[in-house]
């Protein structure tokens, strides 16, 4: 809300002492937000900048000459402000509103700021209007920076051209009104994204392609929105942190409600020396119980059930911290319940006729054994007078409160978010993250291979392991068998691997996520859609397996043949070793055949080593043809008979990839190829000990003056093997990935 003065009431969440950026949109902008603005910015908030959306509508008070005042301030500001104009269609049922989203990167945290007052909420004290701030998380931060760019991509530049609004006023209105309003979006449409003016009917693997091409124009403008304003760029391993927490509460015990030990310390009371030297020191210590051993045993068991079981319904975040999920609450509700009968079961079976008989008649035994314990503490003193009777009471007393309502200590809850603060030698934003992702990946293989793991409580271990499941860890996913035990005992060392390595937390938590997700898989699984384990790994529609799908493995000549039956790569394949069927190389492994690899050719300049790999490429797909009595394949360089190499089907798919935006995925997925498709492919990128990638330096030597059927050709041979059988069934760049991550792992 705005105070009594209009002043909006979002002027208090940026601290005028910290950088900090806002990003929003208002609507009805006039004189008094945009003279507000220059106030506040040329005074109060120095280190603020902001990139502002502004929706023009028909009729709105945000007319030529509040516009010519804003683009004014703007060139005063030198930077700290940005504007861009929304024109508001006629027929649209949007209704005002202002939104402002604040990001302060020292401290980490941001702000939303939304409501239903035109012109940033300037003079908002009347009645109905409703402003809401809050800090928000970075979850709900990455959906606005998603919005705000594509909103930013569609929006006009606020120039002296798109500055001239038409000056109407709200009146039953006239034709040439309504065509003055639509011709000024058009103006502004075409200035902000002139591809749409173009938008012919196309088919749905060019509408995939646009898609896909859009997505990439968003992630760059969001990129550029961040630099600009100096905010962190979003992360998606933070939000899917934040997404893990919020499936879950911290969980602590109320010390206030917890019963005191049965057991009552009287070392002070029989006068026990301490005894010390310099370096050891001893403590004597000495307690009474007013049960018997057995007894007071079995209420401590109980006593302690709670935090026993907290132990095994939680998961660690750091020490003496333990988080819990949801779906556990209920199953400690109901252990809790348990455990408070069976000590009120036991305490009402010790006690007869009320608490002060009972601790009477044990005053005498009491006195007995205090006395003969002080006696031969102190031969030559009595028990001072008075001290039974302080031990009784002290006694009566923690009787008293464990049978009262409550023998076992409540609990409460906490929301626990992820912290986005700057970094900083002394702070380590990602260690409770990895703890908690560390204790979860052990749970569940420790569940699975080890029978004692999930014992020391009633419930039932199907629900307990669904309730603790927050991951949807691909080990608990089946039926536990030999196999599955075997493969949760691998992955529990893999998992002491990951967890003491000397890579930072960020890593190790990406690193245990993948874990838990399942066996990688490469790019060409991704993209083929190849199935394991029943379940498809790509994200598109599955494809029923007839025989006439087109094939990338069998290049036929300028007949071609039916393709041959689907085949699954054989699980070496994809790194060029016959070797590593089955199990997945180690990654130190992988590094070591990869720097083999590179300095055997360290000698030999790049060119001829490019030069060889193209000719070994041609040297397989000679033997290829000949074995399959096609006899030699056409030459390579031989523009106008490379279609006749894939399949129609193929070429069809292929050929809706246009040369630059081939170039332009080349460039900017080799790292990401790299990182999630190369098991050793990170590290060697981060340490630079093999160079450049020789295949795709010399593709993207050639790639702009390449077609992309041509080009698909060349990447496909670095290995025959490949059968993309659903190739024309993927969005168009599928492909390129799938064969990149051939070529990757091609002759290491």
């Amino acid at each position: 809300m705005a105070d009594s003065y209009g002043i909006p009431a979002w002027v208090n969440i940026p601290d005028p002492d910290l950088d900090c950026s806002a990003m929003g949109i208002v609507w009805g902008l006039d004189f008094d937000g945009v003279r507000f603005l220059r106030d506040r910015l040329g005074c109060d908030f120095r280190c603020l900048k902001i990139k502002l959306l502004v929706a023009v509508y028909a009729a709105s008070p945000t007319r030529h000459e509040v516009l010519q005042e804003l683009l004014t301030l703007i060139k005063t500001l030198q930077g700290r402000l940005e504007a861009a104009l929304v024109p508001i269609s006629l027929d649209s049922n949007a209704t005002p509103m202002s939104a402002l989203c604040f990001s302060e990167p020292t401290s980490g945290r941001s702000y939303l700021w939304v409501g239903n007052s035109r012109d940033l909420g300037c003079g908002a004290a009347g009645d109905g209007h409703l402003n809401f701030g809050f800090e928000c998380e970075e979850g709900l931060v990455s959906q606005w920076l998603n919005w705000f760019a594509s909103a930013w991509i569609e929006s006009a530049p606020l120039t002296p051209l798109t500055m001239n609004v038409p000056a109407l006023v709200l009146a039953p209105g006239t034709k040439a009104a309504a065509d003055s309003w639509r011709e000024y979006e058009e103006l502004c449409r075409q200035l902000g994204s002139p591809e749409k003016t173009n938008a012919d009917a196309v088919n749905p693997q060019q509408t995939r392609a646009g898609d896909q091409e859009a997505e990439q124009r968003r992630e760059r403008t969001i990129a550029n929105i961040c630099k600009e304003m100096g905010m962190p760029q979003p992360d998606p391993l933070q939000e899917e942190i934040a997404r893990l927490l919020a499936k879950g509460q911290v969980v602590t015990i109320d010390k206030g409600s917890r019963t005191p030990p049965l057991e009552l310390p009287i070392a002070k009371w029989l006068r026990a020396s301490e005894l010390g030297t310099e370096r050891v020191s001893f403590k004597a210590d000495a307690g009474i119980r007013i049960f018997d051993e057995r007894d007071s045993k079995a209420l401590e068991k109980l006593r302690k059930g709670l935090s026993e079981l907290l132990v095994k319904l939680t998961y660690p975040l750091a020490d003496g911290v333990r988080w819990m999920p949801l779906k556990a609450q209920p199953l400690l509700e109901q252990e809790h319940l348990r455990l408070e009968k069976a000590a009120k079961k036991k305490l009402d079976s010790l006690i007869d006729g009320g608490v002060a008989a009972f601790v009477s008649s044990k005053r005498k035994q009491i006195e007995e054994e205090v006395n003969e314990i002080y006696k031969k503490l102190h031969p030559d003193e009595p028990l001072p007078a008075g001290t039974i009777n302080v031990i009784v009471r002290d006694l009566e007393d923690r009787l008293v409160k464990a049978t009262g309502e409550h023998f076992l200590p409540k609990v409460s809850y906490a929301s626990q978010k992820f912290s986005l603060r700057a970094p900083s030698a002394h702070v380590e934003q990602w260690a409770p993250a990895r703890t908690l992702l560390g204790a979860i990946a052990e749970h569940g293989r420790k569940a699975i291979s080890k029978k004692d793991h999930l014992r020391g409580h009633e419930i039932a271990e199907p629900e307990l392991l669904e309730a603790m499941n927050v991951c949807d860890d691909h080990i608990l996913r089946t039926r536990p068998d030999s196999k599955t035990v075997n493969t949760a005992k691998r992955e529990l060392r893999s998992l002491e691997e990951i967890l003491a390595d000397d890579s930072d937390d960020r890593s190790k938590c990406d690193r245990i996520l993948r874990l838990m997700q399942g066996p990688e898989q490469t790019a060409s699984d991704l993209a083929l859609g190849r199935v394991s384990s029943g379940q498809r790994t790509s994200g598109g529609p599955t494809q029923p397996d007839t025989g006439g799908e087109a094939e990338l493995g069998g290049l036929a000549g300028a007949g071609a043949q039916p393709p041959e039956p689907a085949q699954t790569l054989p699980a070496g394949a994809a790194t060029g070793d016959p070797d590593d069927a089955g199990e997945p190389r180690p990654r130190s492994r992988q590094v070591d055949l990869a720097r083999k690899k590179f300095a055997e050719s360290r000698g030999t300049p790049m060119a001829q080593v490019a030069a060889e790999a193209r000719k070994r490429m041609r040297d397989r797909m000679v033997q290829r043809a000949a074995r399959s009595g096609e006899g030699t394949p056409p030459n390579q360089d031989q523009h106008s008979e490379s279609n006749q190499r894939l399949h129609p089907a193929a070429v069809a798919a292929l050929g809706n990839i246009s040369p630059e935006l081939l170039k332009l995925q080349l460039e900017s997925c080799l790292a990401r190829v790299l990182e999630e498709y190369s098991q050793a492919g990170q590290e060697l990128l981060e340490q630079a000990e093999l160079g450049d990638n020789l295949y795709l330096d010399d593709l993207l030597d050639r790639v702009r003056a390449a077609d992309p059927v041509d080009l698909a050709n060349e990447l496909v041979l670095a290995n025959p093997q490949l059968h993309l059988k659903r190739l024309p069934y993927l969005p168009p760049l599928e492909p390129l990935k799938a064969v990149l991550a051939m070529l990757l792992n091609a002759d290491r």
